[in-house]
């Protein structure tokens, strides 16, 4: 039986620490970050800092302010053979766009995007008020994961990003799929086992 260990929110922001200054040339302390989890644990009353993630969503994910799409996109693209259905993210709409603040969130430690989430839309999602992960948190986890692995995410599956759609109205997903590492699109309303969201808890 395979365990998972759980690392500590500090021990997880260390790690992303390392992997934005190896891979994007990137330094960073989180200071801010860590001062928005003080003053959210004030209202939350629950530990954050010195905590390790939301019931089973003990996975961190980390994009700093600044960081967009493209960057991580092509960060991944170094590493591995990359291939997507727009030239440039810019055109994207993006909830929780690291633009005037680091965003985190946390979200279940899955090879494949989880099981409970398959055969709803982007519409199902998004009117049940579900949070998910959007493209540039997914694209951190690929990084992160190829990184600490060596293997890859949704080798079966794809992650559908309800939160990341194209200008008319298309949501995006990401899969390994064939050769290498995707994000494609779909309409709104499409839905099969195989595309899955995955539940992202920001703080």
């Amino acid at each position: 039986m395979t365990t998972t260990v759980v690392r500590s929110n500090l021990e997880q922001l260390e790690r992303w620490q390392k992997l934005y200054r190896d891979h994007l040339e990137l330094k960073t302390d989180f200071r801010g970050l860590k001062n928005h989890w003080r003053r959210q644990e004030d209202l939350l009353g629950i530990p954050i800092v010195e905590g390790s993630g939301f019931g089973q969503l003990t996975k961190l994910i980390v994009v700093p302010q600044g960081v967009d799409d493209n960057r991580l996109y092509e960060a991944c693209a170094k590493r591995f053979p990359c291939y997507r259905c727009v030239d440039d993210f810019n055109i994207i709409r993006s909830d929780h766009a690291a633009v005037s603040r680091d965003v985190a969130c946390w979200i279940e430690p899955a090879p494949e995007a989880p099981i409970e989430l398959q055969n709803r839309s982007a519409n199902d999602l998004t009117r049940a008020g579900i949070s998910t992960l959007v493209l540039g948190g997914r694209l951190a986890y690929e990084l992160d994961y190829h990184d600490e692995t060596g293997g890859h995410l949704d080798i079966k599956n794809w992650t559908l990003l309800p939160g990341s759609r194209l200008p008319v109205g298309r949501v995006l997903g990401a899969s390994w799929y064939d050769d290498g590492f995707r994000v494609s699109w779909w309409d709104p309303h499409d839905a099969n086992s195989s595309l899955r969201g995955r539940v992202a808890v920001y703080v």
